[in-house]
């Protein structure tokens, strides 16, 4: 293990576990490349709190690109799990609709 200055490294918020800071960079960079965004937490396998990193962390960390990559895929993921809402079916159109719940009427 090599030591690194405390200037170099990064404590999470969430479980205080400290990372290289350039480690901590190239981890989200391919997290979020993977678009395995649910899965940013502490990289540390045995962290007992398995911290889940802050948007204003990845904003840190992470290149401007890559980070307006996690804004929309975080948003598209927001989506996906929101009963009332979905994207338009129309191919190209990247519109959210609000899903409407109305029963059908017999007639």
């Amino acid at each position: 293990l090599t030591g690194f200055p405390l200037e170099e490294m990064f404590e999470l918020v969430d479980c205080k576990c400290l990372f290289c800071e350039m480690c901590m960079r190239q981890y989200l960079s391919v997290m979020i490349s993977e678009g395995m965004i649910a899965d940013l937490t502490c990289p540390d396998g045995q962290c007992s709190r398995q911290g889940k990193l802050t948007v204003k962390e990845i904003e840190k960390l992470v290149d401007r690109h890559t980070f307006l990559r996690y804004k929309r895929l975080n948003f598209e993921r927001e989506v996906d799990q929101d009963p009332n809402r979905t994207f338009c079916p129309e191919i190209g159109c990247e519109t959210v609709c609000h899903v409407c719940h109305s029963q059908s009427r017999g007639g």
